[in-house]
C-alpha cells in the first residue's frame, strides 16, 4: 500500500514484514511493530466527532514519526485534513473539519516507528465506519 502521492513499498524477497535484499543467506527476524486493537473497534460505528485511537504491540510511537506515515483518506485515496498525534501509548486519529462522515480509511504507512526505532510491521487501512 502506497502512502498517498508515495511510491508504492518494495516487501522484498521475504515479504512483509521481513522485506530485505536479495541475496541474503538468512533472514534475520527484526523487531515487530504493530497494532494491537483500537478504540472503538474498527468494526465498530465512530460518532462523527469522536477520535479514534490505535494501541499497538512491542512498543510505544515515536510522535516524530506520525506526520508523514499516518492519514486519513476518503474512498478514492484522496487524503482527507485531519489530525494525527501521540498521547501516552497510543496513536490517536482526530476526526476531519465537520466529523467522520461518508467512507473513510485511517491508512498507517511503513514509515511509523516506535520510539525504540522499530518500524510498523506491515502497512494498514484501517475502515472508519461513520454513524
Amino acid at each position: 500500500m502506497a502512502p498517498p502521492f508515495g511510491a508504492p513499498v518494495d516487501a522484498g524477497p521475504f515479504g512483509a514484514p521481513s522485506g530485505g535484499d536479495p541475496g541474503l543467506e538468512e533472514l534475520v527476524p527484526a523487531d515487530m511493530f504493530r497494532v494491537s486493537s483500537t478504540m472503538p473497534a474498527w468494526v465498530s460505528p465512530v460518532a462523527p466527532p469522536q477520535a479514534i485511537e490505535v494501541a499497538f504491540l512491542d512498543g510505544v510511537p515515536d510522535a516524530a514519526s506520525v506526520p508523514g506515515s499516518v492519514f486519513v483518506v476518503d474512498g478514492s485515496g484522496t487524503p482527507v485534513a485531519s489530525t494525527a498525534f501521540v498521547a501516552g501509548d497510543v496513536l490517536v486519529g482526530q476526526p476531519p473539519a465537520g466529523g467522520w462522515s461518508g467512507a473513510l480509511r485511517l491508512e498507517l504507512h511503513a514509515g511509523l516507528a516506535s520510539e525504540e526505532g522499530a518500524l510498523l510491521a506491515v502497512p494498514i487501512a484501517l475502515p472508519i465506519l461513520a454513524r
